[in-house]
């Protein structure tokens, strides 16, 4: 089942759940600046808390137009109240057709997921796509960055691609 909530944090949670591998965030009150130098090979675990606080800025708001609310809460990346209610089988009656469609009208798809993600994992991906019926153009294949594997991708007919992105350094 997909859930949003699984990437929350809890004070006796050890493990990122966006990048099983790597370290958690032990300041998330630190939200203003991301680290110095943090790139895509440099995996910063409080990422996720500085796109709050920055979305959740008054400039920011004003800049793309946030209606302003009496909400007694900041946005959230995740709205449980809404993903909880849902279950597989609905997302993916959403999901699939969705996609078709878009494909049907020329709009060039790439669906990615992390290796070492739990949130939104590998294998649940694929699921979705094998669903879809596509026909393969470019097979399985690695890609690369800085010389090193970064992940694999693979190609549909339909301008339709799924890449992996992996975690190692």
């Amino acid at each position: 089942m997909l859930r949003c909530d699984v990437g929350n944090r809890r004070s006796d949670e050890k493990v990122d759940w966006y990048n099983i591998l790597a370290s958690v965030c032990k300041k998330a009150t630190l939200t203003s600046e991301p680290k110095k130098g943090t790139t895509v090979m440099v995996y910063d675990p409080c990422s996720e808390y500085y796109v709050s606080a920055y979305l959740n800025s008054e400039t920011v708001k004003k800049a793309i137009y946030v209606k302003p609310t009496n909400l007694p809460y900041a946005w959230q990346p995740c709205n449980h109240t809404i993903t909880n209610s849902w279950s597989q089988d609905d997302i993916d009656l959403i999901l699939v057709p969705l996609l078709h469609k878009i494909l049907g009208q020329g709009v060039r798809i790439i669906v990615y997921s992390g290796d070492l993600d739990l949130v939104v994992p590998v294998t649940g991906t694929i699921q979705v796509i094998k669903s879809m019926n596509l026909t393969v153009e470019k097979p399985w294949c690695q890609w690369f960055s800085g010389g090193e594997v970064g992940g694999f991708t693979e190609g549909y007919k339909g301008n339709f691609t799924f890449a992996t992105e992996s975690s190692m350094p």
